[in-house]
């Protein structure tokens, strides 16, 4: 990949809603993470850097779809599982390669169903006795998406059924995508052989949009929304928004109802402030989760210990307490014991610096922004 690449890229998909699927498959039209998150004309994945890898295998899949043979060439492992927070953009992901491939070799060659879709799907097949054409439908398909799969629960049959299904389908020359909102051996409740024929394909990370992404994210889905947002006002948003592409691209179209078809710096930060505080946790919220999150008492959290482990929950207290809220350093510090401001902010600084390489630490605070969410 060029320099330019390493940035950001658009992984140019089929443009939402796209050319039908076959009914089992559009029933599912994904909603739960979607990337453009309702707007159905952005037909891209923005990858940043936190995302090149992604990329450059989504792209290899399609570029596979150019090469004039009758049918895509095997070149990436079976299956592609896709792992990431709600948010991240899997979904969209995944529907959006499926939706170019129909696209471009027929929808009869794809499939898409959600877990729910799967096993609904199964237990009609049993009880109406058609279990077998079932099978040959799904096995027949040159790309199987599943998305969510982690929602497959626990029955040893809907798991079994599966594992067989990504043998059937590799052996008939197919792919198949799953995607999962974490780990599949830590989140979901699939037995020994399945997970072990997961571990016998490609995983891959989908990690939320950082900021690079999020100022690219927002233009393309701005454009979309028939408004121009200029670059002083892209820096400001990418800085502001959550690293969240569903509520990125949410932004894009709020601005595009509150200001019309171009937004400058002063309409942004406009926005964003309104944003923040009408959708920001209370900063006490943020110290007691936190703080419970990692066995620390609060009234430790907030004294002048310098125990590792209360350092680093402060730490990232104060990284959230900064993406989540529009409160300023010195009210963060005086929230923290009455602490200076340069020092809450050299440890948002340290968290952001810190977090693309400590997946410890990303994972903590994704499952904060979780916890409070709720």
């Amino acid at each position: 990949m060029s320099n330019a690449v390493r940035k950001t890229e658009a992984v140019s998909l089929a443009p939402l809603p796209g050319p039908r699927l076959a009914p089992a498959e559009a029933r599912s039209r994904p909603q739960s993470d979607a990337n453009d998150a309702g707007s159905d004309r952005l037909g891209v994945f923005v990858a940043g850097p936190e995302n090149e890898l992604v990329a450059a295998v989504v792209n290899r899949l399609i570029s596979d779809l150019t090469t004039g043979h009758q049918q895509p060439q095997p070149t990436m492992p079976s299956p592609l599982v896709l792992i990431g927070p709600s948010g991240s953009g899997k979904t969209h992901l995944a529907f959006g390669l499926a939706m170019l491939w129909a696209a471009r070799r027929g929808s009869e060659e794809v499939g898409f169903f959600t877990a729910a879709d799967f096993s609904r799907d199964f237990a009609t097949a049993i009880d109406q006795q058609a279990v077998r054409s079932w099978r040959r439908s799904l096995r027949r398909k040159q790309l199987l998406v599943i998305d969510d799969a982690h929602r497959l629960g626990d029955s040893q049959h809907k798991a079994t059924e599966l594992r067989h299904t990504l043998d059937g389908v590799a052996e008939q020359g197919g792919r198949v995508l799953l995607t999962f909102n974490g780990p599949p051996s830590k989140g979901a409740a699939l037995d020994r052989p399945l997970l072990g024929r997961l571990s016998e394909g490609l995983m891959l990370e989908v990690s939320p949009p950082g900021r690079q992404a999020r100022r690219e994210l927002l233009r393309h889905a701005a454009r979309a929304s028939g408004c121009e947002v200029d670059d002083a006002a892209l820096d400001s948003l990418a800085e502001n928004l959550p690293a969240d592409a569903r509520g990125v691209v949410r932004a894009a179209i709020e601005l595009r109802r509150r200001s019309g078809r171009t937004v400058d710096a002063v309409q942004a930060e406009s926005f964003v402030q309104d944003n923040q505080a009408e959708h920001s946790p209370p900063l006490k919220d943020i110290l007691r989760v936190t703080a419970r999150y990692h066995q620390v008492p609060l009234r430790v959290l907030t004294s002048a210990s310098r125990k590792q482990a209360v350092v680093t929950a402060r730490a990232i207290a104060i990284y959230l307490a900064r993406e989540l809220t529009p409160l300023s350093y010195a009210q963060i510090g005086q929230a923290l014991g009455g602490r200076d401001h340069t020092t809450i902010m050299h440890n948002y600084r340290r968290i952001a610096r810190e977090m693309p390489r400590d997946l410890a630490l990303k994972s903590a605070i994704e499952e904060l922004h979780r916890l409070l969410a709720r």
